[in-house]
C-alpha cells in the first residue's frame, strides 16, 4: 500500500474472481435442481374415480410432466383391498385406467381411495355407480 489506503490491485482481481466463481457455482446448482424437478412425470386424476358392483375401478390418469410415465398404477381401498395395472401415459396425454377384480363388499356409496404410482400417491374420492348387491 502506498499510504493512500485501499486494496492492492492483486487483491481486487482475486476478490473479483472469487465472486465470479461463486456466481457460477450457484447458477449451476440452481439449473441442476430445476432440471431434475421438471424432468419427471406429473400425474393427476382427471374427472372422477368410479367403481361398479363387479369390482372394477375406472378413472383417467393425466401426465402433465415433461417425461413419459410407464409403470404400475395401484388403487388401495379403505377395506384393505389393493389392485394394480401396468399403464403407459405419454407426457402431455391421458390414459383410461381400469383395475378389475376388487372386493367392494361393505363399502359405502362414496369413499376415499389412494392411487399409488412411482411418481407419488393421490387421495381421491371414489363413487360407486350402482348399489352393491342390488
Amino acid at each position: 500500500m502506498d499510504g493512500r489506503g485501499g486494496f492492492p490491485p492483486i487483491i481486487t482481481v482475486l476478490l473479483f474472481l472469487v465472486v465470479i466463481a461463486a456466481a457460477v457455482i450457484v447458477g449451476w446448482w440452481f439449473i441442476s435442481v430445476h432440471t431434475k424437478a421438471v424432468g419427471k412425470p406429473v400425474l393427476s386424476v382427471i374427472g372422477g374415480v368410479y367403481a361398479d358392483p363387479g369390482g372394477n375401478v375406472v378413472f383417467t390418469l393425466a401426465n402433465d410432466g415433461s417425461v413419459d410415465y410407464s409403470g404400475d398404477v395401484c388403487v388401495r381401498l379403505p377395506n384393505g383391498e389393493r389392485g394394480c395395472k401396468t399403464v403407459a401415459v405419454p407426457a402431455g396425454n391421458t390414459t383410461k385406467v381400469e383395475i378389475t377384480g376388487l372386493n367392494l363388499t361393505g363399502l359405502p356409496k362414496s369413499y376415499e381411495v389412494v392411487i399409488e404410482t412411482r411418481a407419488g400417491e393421490m387421495k381421491v374420492v371414489c363413487e360407486t355407480i350402482a348399489p352393491i348387491g342390488g
